[in-house]
């Protein structure tokens, strides 16, 4: 009894929410609606989708012979709410679900904000959907950006894995002279290459309810979750998923949609371990840094082999195991902008600052197929080298991609070019070079020659060791600059200094004097780089005196004398 009215209340609950999404429309009497709540498993729901005015709502009075509400194929949209209609077919009961169209007098994001909460509700219901209907004019002789943004939407809503649920279906053809628009059909076939090849199927409408019902039969009885549905019930949040990312990006007219693949699975930070070996994959857009971890781990890429556009929206940590070891790769936006280094390194360091993890080793990915290294890519190039530090130059690994795409003289010359310049000073340092040929074998043979040794970044040492703000540290003084004309360089160490107050009887304390310019400074640079941690270990302090001549300096000079004794040893230059 108590379960029975635990579903109960549940679904009072489903049916509370939905009708404070829609608010105080006023659903009209002649098409009846169900609730979320009333819909089954059993039930064959299939979702209708389109662009305002191309005929979606048209398209389910034909299935259940229900009036339409304003016209037959009004060009303006009537619906304003997700709503869902039932009708009996048969021994099924079928389920139709009307959308807003996308472009309507609602923002997108509003549009897709209720579809997400309608799914979402039925997802959490155990209710599949057996297909997905997107609708589209014919008599548009080209898909416009309205039309080409609900197509994007409709993809990213979908997935992959459902492509085989979609139809494309044009609509309006009672309304053409068939003949005159076969082109155009041609056409728009032509622009959905892409989501048709991947399974889905394109269908005319004729404004019949036979017509309609035989695109329905089509679909079958297999039933799919779709790719928001999955997303969302992991603990996405809207904005996170693949349909609320394509939304917020606004991807330009001429990029075609296609369906995304299933998201890769992703670490948090936190589960991180210091026991994992953990590298971090940095680059330009288009530079393969994404791909280069999907050959490690076996995940399918997210859009295409190697696309140009960026994939990576946000800094993620991917984990797989190998030979009894895991791994894990950090991902990251390409550093082709202020505003994605800002994120990229804020997100690092704030990673850095918070955890105890010492990376294995750094890849800086780079296209065979570029000739010259742009502005960005010095500019990466040299955030590299800040981010690092010299001591951890034998960690860094700089790999050319897209060889598997390239004119091998041609890349050929272009690798002699970069590794005599940009590249020099920092493989000079210690870095490795490699090709990488788009292979699982290629990758992991990069990364097992990093070992399993691990070192912390400069930036780590600066925050963590030194108490630095991110600001103050090397590769945050160096995004401020955003210099692009000098070469690349590993920076070293930076001196700490130290208060008198924490020096002890013990400490070797060398004291260095001289006038203004005399290189007291550089004397301390001088020292010891082979093994800093052996001379380090000793407790060996520098006191670099602004002028021996400064009445303040002579002060702290003997206050320093006074509380820890005589110096080991003296320094005098000049």
């Amino acid at each position: 009894m108590d379960s029975v009215s635990g579903k109960s209340d549940e679904r009072s609950s489903l049916d509370s929410n939905w009708t404070c999404l829609v608010g105080e429309t006023k659903l009209d009497d002649a098409r009846p609606t169900i609730l979320p709540s009333e819909i089954k498993p059993s039930d064959v729901v299939i979702l209708v989708l389109g662009a305002t005015g191309s005929g979606m709502s048209n398209f389910i009075d034909k299935l259940t012979g229900m009036p339409a509400e304003n016209g037959t194929q009004a060009l303006g949209s009537c619906t304003m709410d997700v709503k869902a209609y039932s009708y009996c077919h048969g021994t099924d009961r079928f389920i139709f679900v009307d959308t807003p169209g996308f472009n309507s007098s609602q923002l997108n994001n509003v549009v897709l904000k209720k579809i997400a909460r309608y799914l979402d509700n039925l997802h959490r219901q155990s209710v599949e959907l057996t297909g997905v209907i997107y609708t589209h004019r014919i008599n548009t002789s080209h898909t416009r950006d309205a039309q080409l943004t609900g197509l994007r939407i409709f993809a990213a809503l979908c997935g992959d894995e459902a492509a085989d649920r979609a139809r494309l279906v044009t609509t309006m053809w009672d309304e053409v002279n068939v003949d005159d628009v076969v082109a155009t059909e041609n056409t728009i076939r032509a622009e959905w290459k892409l989501l048709l090849d991947a399974g889905s199927r394109y269908e005319r409408f004729d404004n019949t309810g036979e017509s309609a019902w035989n695109i329905v039969r089509g679909l079958g009885g297999n039933r799919k979750t779709l790719l928001l549905q999955r997303e969302l019930v992991s603990g996405m949040k809207l904005t996170q998923t693949t349909a609320g990312r394509q939304l917020l990006l606004g991807i330009s007219q001429d990029i075609m949609p296609s369906f995304p693949h299933n998201p890769r699975p992703t670490t948090q930070f936190s589960e991180i371990k210091p026991t994992d070996i953990v590298i971090l994959v940095l680059g330009t857009t288009g530079s393969g840094m994404s791909n280069f971890i999907n050959k490690l781990t076996g995940m399918p890429p997210e859009s295409g082999t190697h696309a140009l556009e960026s994939c990576t929206v946000g800094v993620g940590a991917y984990a797989c195991n190998h030979h009894g070891r895991r791994f894990v790769f950090v991902d990251t936006p390409g550093l082709n902008s202020s505003k994605s280094q800002n994120e990229v390194l804020t997100r690092i360091a704030h990673w850095l600052r918070t955890t105890s993890i010492w990376l294995t080793g750094v890849i800086y990915t780079y296209r065979i197929m570029d000739a010259h290294a742009s502005g960005a890519e010095l500019a990466g190039l040299q955030l590299l080298a800040a981010l690092c530090g010299n001591e951890m130059a034998d960690r860094v690994r700089l790999v050319t991609t897209m060889w598997d795409e390239a004119n091998e003289e041609f890349a050929r010359d272009t690798e002699s070019r970069i590794t005599a310049e940009p590249w020099k000073a920092l493989l000079d340092a210690g870095s490795g070079y490699e090709r990488f040929f788009n292979t699982k074998e290629s990758a992991w043979n990069i990364v097992r020659g990093l070992g399993d040794s691990k070192k912390a970044l400069l930036l780590q040492r600066e925050l963590v060791d030194i108490g630095l703000e991110f600001e103050q540290t090397t590769v945050g003084r160096q995004l401020h600059l955003g210099t692009t004309q000098v070469r690349p360089a590993f920076a070293f160490y930076p001196r700490v200094a130290i208060q008198v107050s924490d020096m002890k009887r013990t400490d070797i304390v060398i004291m260095v004097l001289g006038t203004a310019g005399s290189g007291r400074s550089n004397r301390n640079a001088k020292l010891p780089r082979s093994d800093p941690a052996q001379w380090m270990s000793k407790h060996m302090y520098m006191a670099a005196m602004a002028n021996a001549s400064s009445l303040l300096t002579l002060q702290d000079l003997t206050t320093c004398m006074h509380q820890k004794g005589k110096f080991s040893a003296r320094w005098w230059t000049g």
